[in-house]
């Protein structure tokens, strides 16, 4: 865990150490609510229900020369059942479209409390602007994760969920 995070530092330092310096940065904050289905495989049993509420909170950047590309650092609450807290650092790249805007993304949520969850998160958004500086935003992602407290040996668990909401430009 340790070694990935120092290679993703190493990573992010070298991409940012290319980039001219930036006069602003494009910063935006969202908000989204969702839910989905939760899937955990235990050999040769598989149990599926709903995945609990989850509400995302985030505040993105983007480099004006690489506006394509946002950085999200986030936290992601699940309000059902075990109530717990994760960080969840999002990528998102953005497709040159003007109306709704369209995105891919790769996440890392971190389960961090009352349990330990690790995983990592693909899926797609749309975001439509409502007015010069806000969007109501859909997302919909695939997660996966590989370990934690949370996980029984040798199980596993995806999660597919769909999150609306909205962001905010500054």
């Amino acid at each position: 865990m340790i070694g990935a995070l120092l290679s993703a530092t190493t990573l992010l330092g070298g991409l940012t150490s290319s980039m001219p310096p930036a006069e602003q940065w494009e910063v935006s904050a969202r908000a989204a609510a969702g839910s989905g289905v939760s899937v955990s495989g235990t050999g040769r049993e598989v149990l599926k229900r709903r995945s609990p509420l989850t509400l995302n909170l985030g505040v993105g950047f983007r480099h004006p020369q690489w506006s394509w590309l946002e950085l999200c650092p986030g936290i992601q609450l699940e309000m059902q059942g075990k109530a717990s807290f994760a960080f969840r650092p999002v990528l998102r790249a953005y497709l040159p479209t003007r109306r709704p805007t369209v995105h891919g993304l790769v996440g890392a949520p971190l389960y961090v409390f009352p349990f330990t969850l690790h995983g990592v998160e693909v899926g797609f958004g749309v975001a439509y602007p409502l007015a010069h500086h806000v969007a109501l935003t859909a997302e919909a992602s695939a997660t996966a994760f590989v370990g934690g407290s949370d996980l029984m040996t040798g199980s596993g668990l995806t999660k597919l969920d769909v999150a609306g909401g909205i962001r905010v430009s500054f």
